[in-house]
């Protein structure tokens, strides 16, 4: 191997030492090879951080995952880690994309997962507690997919905000840190976006569904210096469409779960297509000085970081994946699609029947002797359907019931004359 390596890198040597190589001499053969095992390692290294492995989600299968071209453009992409078959550890400036294959070196959209979540609840655990202000581990959705335009990130990544160039859909399930939590939806064209959770806002106050005494360091409800489960679900209505996206964050040995429900976004219909069509997940680890629309105090000083002094550890982790239908039970207004009314019975009314004979009719005074009354059979009414006998019964009708008054028939006979 030695001698096959010097023989075709001998030239090449030469030139970068400025001198002759000692082609078969076994000291100068190892010297050179020990020259090359650092440029080696780089090129197996580089070319590792874009597959890091795989995971395993129960309810959807074997997942690749496939790391960024570049953080941002010109930036790094920081390293990631599988510690086990479903355990994510994302260091600083990591960026990892959940795909069905990944090839070294290699990026194509077509390889991206499209996970389609209608009616769908996605579960995971999150541990957060080495983010600080001015920190933000994530884990969201975007349209990677569908998207054809390679962006300056050297890849197909694209968001609500364009950091690589690109626009499309995005689903932020988590955007945090153990002082802040959000969670928004982002249309293409929306960069603010819909959003819940707590934290943010400099001047202006940002989400504030719960409080710093239920999601933070030692906290009643979520303890962020401990791991804490995350349950995200996308109800549909009765015509299949996305309903809300409602996020509900729980803690073992707690009993006050916070839920976030985002239900009231003008671009809905945007976010169920994406949905439907399928998103890619996406896990980061990154800090800026500049985070206090997530984490800042507010207008009201209600908010967690007054300075976003970006106390950032050295990764995050993410972990127990799973994909589960959404049971038809619990909350009914969201998870279970609307009924028609119930119909209700149009109340019945008595039939008034008509007489069975007509009572004889009187003759006037001096008039000839007549026969005796005819008596007449009960009458029938005709419908369009097999007629109807009219004998004492209720008949339901769907409209106000017509009384028939008794009815009078005089018949009338040539007069017959007595001898």
């Amino acid at each position: 191997f030695c001698l096959t390596l010097l023989i075709r890198l001998r030239r090449a040597m030469a030139c970068v030492h400025g001198v002759h190589c000692c082609s078969w001499h076994l000291t100068c053969c190892m010297k050179r090879v020990l020259t090359l095992i650092p440029v080696f390692a780089l090129i197996k290294r580089t070319g590792a951080a874009t597959c890091p492995g795989k995971i395993d989600i129960p309810g959807y299968g074997p997942v690749a995952l496939t790391n960024a071209g570049s953080n941002v453009p010109g930036e790094t992409v920081g390293p990631l880690e599988i510690a086990s078959s479903s355990h994510i550890v994302a260091h600083m400036n990591a960026r990892t994309y959940f795909a069905d294959a990944c090839t070294e070196g290699t990026y194509r959209n077509n390889d991206y997962l499209a996970m389609r979540l209608l009616g769908k609840n996605l579960k995971y655990t999150a541990n957060v507690s080495a983010a600080g202000c001015g920190c933000n581990a994530a884990f969201y959705l975007v349209s990677m997919k569908q998207n054809t335009a390679i962006s300056s990130c050297n890849d197909y990544y694209c968001d609500a905000n364009h950091v690589c160039g690109v626009k499309c859909a995005e689903v932020d399930i988590q955007e945090a840190s153990k002082r802040a939590w959000h969670s928004t939806l982002h249309s293409s064209s929306d960069s603010a976006g819909a959003g819940g959770g707590f934290g943010g806002g400099d001047s202006w106050n940002g989400p504030r569904d719960f409080t710093s005494e239920e999601y933070g360091p030692g906290a009643r409800c979520i303890d962020t210096l401990r791991p804490f489960d995350v349950m995200v679900s996308f109800p549909v209505d009765y015509h299949g469409s996305l309903k809300a996206m409602r996020v509900t964050l729980t803690q073992t040995g707690k009993n006050c779960p916070l839920t976030i429900n985002l239900d009231d976004y003008h671009s809905m219909a945007e976010i169920s297509h994406a949905v439907a069509e399928g998103m890619t997940p996406v896990i980061s680890y990154w800090k800026s000085g500049e985070m206090l629309w997530m984490d800042g105090t507010g207008a009201d000083g209600q908010g967690p970081c007054a300075a976003d002094t970006q106390s950032c550890g050295e990764s995050v982790s993410f972990y127990g994946f799973t994909l589960e239908n959404i049971e038809p039970l619990g909350n009914i207004d969201l998870l279970q699609p609307m009924r028609s009314p119930p119909t209700t019975s149009p109340p019945t009314v008595p039939f008034q029947p008509e007489p069975s004979a007509l009572p004889p009719q009187p003759l006037p005074p001096g008039a000839p002797a007549m026969q005796p009354p005819i008596h007449l059979p009960p009458r029938t009414v005709p419908t369009t359907k097999p007629p109807i006998h009219l004998t004492p019964r209720t008949i339901p009708v769907t409209q106000p019931p017509i009384h028939l008054p008794p009815r009078t028939v005089v018949v009338t006979q040539p007069p017959i004359f007595l001898p």
